[in-house]
């Protein structure tokens, strides 16, 4: 089923789409009202005379080169990027031609978030959203929703997650005030 048959609401006497079928909608609701109120931003800073991109995602595409060589942190970022995508997906059939709109996506975001920048995993998140039938563009509005509105502000971040010390078990027995205890 293509995502734009259950994006609207059902008529008066046709039944109720089932709960994902809503969830979908609540969702794809949020990232079109994103779309179109930063569209419409856009667009109020816009000179009429100048020649322009048609949107915020595309002015973002063609300022990409410029900023990735002004920004060591994006550069890097953006090889990262060049990484994973060949990772993303690899035995999926068909999704081989998504790979450059696959990094339009990531790069544009990283752009967009450079305290996020690129993060591992982003790539299955906007591979997904591609292999959805969804435009570059969709793509990138609905990965902003998802990271920027629906997941926690911290969940995805530029710093390593680290586990905690582990203290060694060995070290902890032989420790003169640490008895074992046997158990009867």
């Amino acid at each position: 089923m293509h995502y734009r048959s259950w994006a609207r609401e059902p008529e008066q006497g046709e039944p109720q789409p089932e709960p994902h079928h809503r969830r979908s909608f609540v969702l794809w609701s949020a990232v079109e009202q994103r779309k179109a109120r930063e569209t419409m931003q856009w667009r109020a800073t816009q000179s009429d005379g100048v020649t322009a991109p048609d949107g915020p995602y595309e002015a973002l595409l063609q300022g990409v080169g410029k900023m990735i060589e002004s920004d060591p942190a994006l550069a890097m970022a953006e090889q990262e990027i060049q990484k994973d995508i060949k990772r993303t997906f690899p035995t999926l059939a068909g999704y081989s031609s998504r790979e450059a709109a696959t990094r339009n996506v990531l790069v544009a975001f990283a752009c967009r978030n450079p305290r996020i920048g690129y993060c591992q995993s982003l790539n299955f998140v906007a591979g997904a959203l591609l292999l959805a039938d969804l435009s570059e563009r969709d793509a990138f509005f609905a990965l902003c929703t998802l990271v920027e509105d629906v997941m926690p502000s911290d969940y995805y971040s530029q710093a390593p997650m680290r586990a905690p010390p582990n203290p060694d078990p060995g070290q902890a027995l032989t420790n003169a005030q640490t008895q074992p205890r046997l158990m009867l």
